[in-house]
């Protein structure tokens, strides 16, 4: 059990390397995963039947965008990247395992910005893309399981940067899209189930980087935002439940891209960051938290 953290070297190579925390604060030294790299950040999953182990979804680091996956069994050595079959990105994926299949969503690879899901059943071979209906964002979307559906968070394909969320009971006939109540964001939300509400997790829209969170019983109604105390970040930030505590990792404000980590016992008193020792990214890390799994 613990805290799984995957990223993008902060360097010209884009490698993707992974760190894990048995309590969040002491953390591994990175390892790479495999020869893989990404200009995008990456998405991390874990499913204990079906898509079996961890799964990475990320952006080939070239001129395709094509997405790919790769897989591992225990979150340090990783099998060689598969394609997410006729799927390309112009921005970082998002994964969720929903109903014993492994969910990716995306923006789609044009000018309009479509919000896109596939699915697998073996994280292998994927079915066709379908659209979330009528939504679009220019920022890549989160993903997450919330009563028994499928909900994606996503920012407004418009100036007003509005946080927006949707919803699925089968991942193919999506609800019209919910605003997060007064909530707008420069950078992709992030989504997580902590206390039996949907919790997002966001930058503000202004100059301060201030990072936020709102949290809603039903996925409708928003509780206004509150501050993650004294913590600002540049790129987008990322949820994950551990220790009956709900955690947000994100990169420093500053020049130093240093990986930071925070955790509330109740999403509202936040503790003082936590240095990911000596790692570094210049993309937003993905983050999960597991109970009795490696």
């Amino acid at each position: 059990m613990g805290l799984h953290l995957a990223f993008v070297a902060n360097n010209n190579t884009n490698k993707l390397l992974t760190t894990y925390s048995g309590n969040g604060k002491t953390w591994a030294s990175s390892t790479p995963v495999g020869s893989e790299s990404s200009k995008r950040s990456p998405a991390i999953s874990f499913a204990s039947s079906g898509p079996q182990g961890f799964t990475l979804g990320f952006v080939a680091n070239d001129a395709s965008n094509q997405l790919l996956v790769s897989h591992s069994a225990d979150g340090v050595t990783w099998k060689p990247n598969t394609p997410v079959q006729n799927q390309s990105s112009k921005a970082a994926p998002a994964l969720a395992v929903f109903k014993n299949k492994l969910w990716i969503a995306f923006v789609a690879n044009d000018a309009s910005n479509q919000l896109l899901v596939s699915q697998s059943a073996d994280g292998v071979t994927w079915s066709g893309s379908k659209q979330v209906t009528a939504q679009s964002s220019k920022a890549a979307p989160a993903l997450t399981v919330f009563k028994n559906k499928l909900w994606i968070a996503f920012v407004a394909n418009n100036s007003s940067n509005q946080l927006l969320v949707s919803r699925s009971a089968d991942g193919v006939t999506w609800s019209g899209s919910k605003q997060v109540t007064a909530q707008s964001s420069k950078a992709a939300p992030a989504l997580a189930v902590f206390e039996n509400k949907l919790w997002i997790a966001f930058v503000a829209n202004d100059a301060s980087n201030q990072l936020l969170v709102s949290q809603s019983a039903d996925g409708v109604t928003w509780n206004p935002s509150t501050k993650v105390q004294s913590q600002f970040s540049k790129a987008t930030p990322a949820l994950a439940v551990f220790d009956n505590k709900l955690w947000i990792a994100f990169v420093a404000n500053d020049a130093s891209n240093q990986l930071l980590v925070s955790h509330s016992a109740h999403g509202k008193n936040w503790s003082p960051s936590i240095e990911v020792k000596d790692q570094s990214s210049k993309a937003a890390p993905a983050f999960l938290g597991l109970a009795g799994a490696a």
